[in-house]
């Protein structure tokens, strides 16, 4: 508190020595400060007149750029709100293409499921024919080999017992 009153006393006193050096000057001197004085005040008023208006244009273009950048990001928020309704309706086109595509695959896998039961029963069946016949055939000439057996068993005695008498006479010859 103490310095805020010691400086109000030294603007005090200093404004009370200016006015007693004013008053001590001649009129002429009078008429050239208050000539300076004026010169000075009216460069001080321009010098506020530019600076307010170097401000106000400051301002003015800045509220320009932003102006200019909220339709910028208005517009960006417009396209990517419409891309994303794009988007939206593709994946739902998508999704009911997809669904389609499972639901006719299904029906497909059902078809050929029937059909190759079908032709798997038709198959096994035919397959089981065929064995059973071949199986038929293969008893058949196993009973024909059964039944061919004791001749051609004979048969071989027949033979085996010439051979050995030919064999026999000519050694007989031969001595």
């Amino acid at each position: 508190m103490a310095k805020a009153m010691s400086f109000l006393a030294g603007i005090a006193v200093s404004g009370v020595a200016a006015m007693a050096a004013y008053k001590a000057l001649s009129p002429e001197k009078k008429a050239a400060l208050k000539k300076q004085l004026a010169e000075k005040q009216a460069s001080l008023r321009d010098l506020a007149v530019d600076y307010a208006f170097f401000a106000a244009d400051a301002v003015e273009d800045r509220h320009g750029e932003l102006k200019e950048n909220n339709q910028h990001y208005a517009d960006l928020t417009d396209k990517a709100q419409t891309v994303a309704n794009k988007a939206q309706a593709f994946a739902s086109k998508a999704q009911t293409k997809v669904e389609d595509v499972k639901e006719k695959l299904s029906k497909k896998t059902s078809e050929v499921t029937e059909q190759t039961n079908q032709v798997g029963s038709t198959e096994v069946n035919d397959i089981a024919l065929d064995i059973s016949e071949t199986a038929l055939q293969k008893q058949d000439s196993k009973d024909q080999v059964v039944d061919e057996a004791p001749a051609a068993t004979n048969e071989f005695w027949d033979k085996l017992e010439t051979l050995n008498h030919n064999q026999d006479d000519s050694e007989k010859t031969d001595k």
